[in-house]
């Protein structure tokens, strides 16, 4: 498509046909003001949500990633804390970024199933999220991280099963 086309929306980074009934729900996500909302620097790269909550990925290769967070008010719950949840997103996108370093751009997988074990509670800092890759055949994955505080501190463990819905094609 030439540069000098006009687009109706945005390119749809999940290849959402429309009238496939999906196309409504991700219409609804968009902003109209933004048609760059939803690109990211490559495959292996933040989306939107990340960049929400401030993470970064500090490496990624071979089915290995660390990612890390700061922590700001905006991740605290009322007693002064990181969230959980915050934790938690961090685990499961460090697991995803590692996913992302074996299979080809453009596959789309879905988390399935996530157990994250608290170990120690975070108060203020930088966290990391050291994650790999323990299984991988045909359209499942599973995948582990430890999130530590800037002390060295183990925080929390993550084990998530991962499947894969379409698998991209290598270009």
């Amino acid at each position: 498509m030439p540069a000098s086309s006009t687009l109706k929306k945005p390119l749809d980074p999940l290849n959402i046909e429309e009238g496939s009934g999906l196309d409504k729900r991700w219409d609804a996500l968009r902003d109209p003001s933004d048609p760059s909302q939803f690109v990211t620097g490559g495959w292996v790269a933040p989306a939107p949500f990340e960049k929400l909550c401030g993470m970064e990925i500090i490496e990624a290769g071979a089915g290995r990633s660390v990612l890390q967070m700061p922590f700001t008010v905006k991740l605290a719950m009322s007693e002064g804390l990181m969230h959980g949840g915050a934790i938690t997103s961090l685990a499961d996108t460090a697991v995803a970024v590692a996913i992302k370093t074996i299979l080809p751009e453009k596959s789309l997988f879905v988390t399935s199933e996530l157990t994250c074990k608290f170990l120690a509670p975070v108060e203020k800092g930088v966290i990391t999220a050291r994650a790999h890759i323990s299984q991988y055949g045909g359209k499942h994955l599973v995948a582990n991280a430890e999130i530590t505080d800037e002390n060295g501190c183990k925080v929390a463990t993550l084990s998530a099963t991962f499947r894969v819905l379409r698998h991209g094609k290598a270009e």
